[in-house]
């Protein structure tokens, strides 16, 4: 009996741990020196965790005066070939039957969440213009969820003059883990999220 007993323990104390939400706050944005801020509290305020401010170094200016720098040395040099990790991203992107469980995926996880706020700027480049352009319509569909969440505000912008994502996101919402590991483990575990995985390793082969 008392053996049963551990046994229920074992197993419910996960469950109702994973049952209590977790309050988030975050902040992020590429421009800034500190570009990262998160406050995280469970168990209704008794865990309270903050992020270590990061990107200490050189000032925002100092990095700024130095991308520029960076900037006309690459305009003088040839036409660049296209990255391992563009052509990785590409290709786990438009792997078959992905993008359409990663759109339910994104779905159903916003659906559980309690958003209280979340703004976000979005903007990114690949090597190839071309090819940035070709990535903002696949991910378009997901774009169009975001605009239709009540209490989101988000944009996204292709960047066809220079590589890289900047984004500038402030997001307070509420989560409930238990919710999540049902569909995170169904989306990893799918043959689509596999396939997906061998062809992203094919494509950092070649």
């Amino acid at each position: 009996m008392t053996l049963s007993y551990i046994l229920i323990g074992i197993i419910a104390v996960p469950l109702l741990l994973l049952a209590v939400p977790i309050h988030i706050e975050y902040s992020h944005d590429t421009r800034a020196r500190q570009k990262s801020k998160m406050r995280i509290m469970w168990l209704f305020g008794l865990v309270r965790i903050r992020s270590i401010p990061s990107g200490e170094g050189k000032g925002w200016g100092a990095r700024f005066a130095a991308s520029r720098v960076k900037e006309k040395t690459e305009r003088h040099k040839p036409p660049r070939q296209k990255s391992k990790s563009s052509k990785v991203l590409l290709a786990i992107i438009t792997s078959e039957g992905l993008l359409r469980h990663l759109f339910k995926l994104l779905y159903e996880l916003l659906s559980v969440a309690k958003i209280k706020e979340l703004q976000a700027r979005v903007r990114f480049g690949l090597d190839d213009p071309a090819d940035t352009g070709r990535l903002y319509g696949l991910l378009a569909p997901a774009f169009s969820i975001l605009y239709a969440i009540p209490r989101v505000d988000f944009s996204a912008i292709p960047l066809f003059d220079r590589t890289g994502v900047e984004t500038d996101i402030q997001a307070r919402i509420r989560v409930v883990p238990i919710y999540y590991i049902k569909a995170v483990l169904l989306f990893v575990f799918t043959k689509e999220s596999l396939r997906a995985a061998r062809t992203a390793v094919r494509a950092y082969s070649s």
